[in-house]
């Protein structure tokens, strides 16, 4: 499989990932962070079972795609 190949499968991956959980990847993201992001203020429920496994593994894919280029 191609480097090429493994980002696209993992793109598709990804957003079925979130489809499952009623999210989805944002179409307009003009940078990776929104400058008005206060992780400190952060007020958020523990993730589910399922999200708590879910992510760690989509980070994992995302490490590949970086060191694969």
């Amino acid at each position: 499989m191609s480097s090429t190949d493994y980002v696209k499968q993992a793109l598709k991956n990804v957003e079925q990932a979130l489809h499952e959980i009623g999210s989805a990847l944002s179409n307009h993201a003009v940078s990776p962070m929104s400058t008005r992001c206060c992780p400190e203020l952060d007020v958020f429920a523990i993730l589910d079972p399922d999200c708590t496994n879910c992510f760690p593994s989509q980070i994992g894919v995302l490490q590949w795609a970086v060191e694969l280029g």
